[in-house]
């Protein structure tokens, strides 16, 4: 396959099985109605399998017009089960912090589906978690949408052990009419016809420590997560770069270019494919470096200078600025918190 466009969006069984459970607890039999939209129940027990992700708009809907609840995906999301979305779970679980945890979202969603990508953004006072859905079509993305949005709040939760209320919640779609309802289930103001669903953080939220954290086990589940994307085939190109920067980055900061050339691509073309993996360079530079540094600030034996270079920096100062930018603190601060964890 060439291109990110020839890849069928494809979803993990195992996010699939979740959704007939949760309609079989929400009071409707979600075997007959997977049967009924096309989906091979013996797949949803093969072991790291997956299915068209188009399934779970279709099952869903069909759950919702079965029922008669226009509510349906958010009933739905209600019955939450912290592990259904596999290595993702467990790699965000083990993050420090809220904002590590949505940065390892972004990054290993693709263990989960090639369907979805997710972005973590600069706002007001915090953060965005943006999350995009690759679904053109699709008649009917609300109940998804609202099952998604909803369940990856529910974990947020469960996360932190805090009653979660993001600044701001959005969806693309309309306003169904039913404010309190996504008051009780959010606690926030909601916006409708919106270009993305996305959840506003703010940085106190963001900075609260998670109960479930662990930095001894949180390398062992990022690579599982890393090892299920390659299973999974997805963002051929974002994980191709990933790869070439964390190569090339000690002999300094590599250029959108420098990695397009090593891919036999125009620097356009490689802008357009990260574009449909949603994602750009700066922000694939950004986060590779961002975990090397943990890597090699948890090594005692590499010195702050060494690392600041190992990173494609060009002086200390730099790899400070990016360290404050990326943690709210220096270097040398965060090395005494890395080994003072583990």
């Amino acid at each position: 396959m060439s291109s990110a466009q020839t890849l069928k969006p494809m979803t993990s069984t195992m996010w699939l099985r979740y959704m007939v459970e949760a309609i079989n607890s929400s009071g409707q039999d979600g075997s007959d109605l997977a049967r009924k939209v096309g989906i091979d129940l013996d797949m949803l027990h093969v072991p790291e399998g997956a299915l068209a992700d188009q399934l779970c708009y279709d099952l869903l809907n069909a759950a919702a017009l079965a029922s008669g609840n226009r509510d349906f995906g958010l009933a739905a999301a209600n019955t939450f089960k912290p592990t259904a979305i596999g290595a993702l779970s467990y790699s965000m679980m083990t993050a420090e912090n809220l904002d590590a945890a949505l940065s390892r979202c972004t990054k290993y969603i693709g263990s989960l589906t090639s369907a979805t990508s997710a972005r973590l953004i600069a706002a007001d006072d915090g953060k965005r978690f943006e999350i995009h859905f690759q679904h053109a079509g699709f008649p009917e993305v609300r109940q998804t949408h609202e099952f998604c949005c909803l369940f990856t709040l529910n974990f947020l939760r469960w996360i932190t052990g805090q009653e979660l209320h993001p600044l701001e919640t959005t969806f693309t779609h309309g306003d169904p009419k039913r404010p309190e309802i996504y008051w009780r289930l959010f606690g926030c103001p909601i916006v409708f016809d919106a270009a993305c669903v996305a959840m506003h953080f703010s940085n106190a939220q963001l900075a609260l420590p998670l109960i479930t954290a662990d930095a001894s086990l949180a390398s062992i589940h990022d690579r599982f997560a890393e090892e299920r994307m390659q299973q999974f085939g997805v963002s051929p190109y974002t994980q191709q770069s990933r790869r070439l920067i964390a190569k090339l980055l000690p002999d300094g900061e590599p250029s959108r270019n420098d990695i397009a050339l090593r891919l036999n691509l125009t620097d356009r073309t490689f802008q357009r494919r990260l574009q449909e993996e949603g994602t750009q360079f700066s922000d694939i530079l950004d986060d590779v470096r961002q975990n090397m540094a943990r890597i090699y600030l948890a090594n005692e034996n590499i010195s702050l200078h060494e690392a600041a270079c190992l990173l494609g920096f060009s002086g200390q100062s730099s790899f400070t600025r990016a360290t404050n930018r990326w943690f709210n603190i220096t270097p040398r601060e965060l090395r005494l918190r890395i080994n003072k964890r583990s």
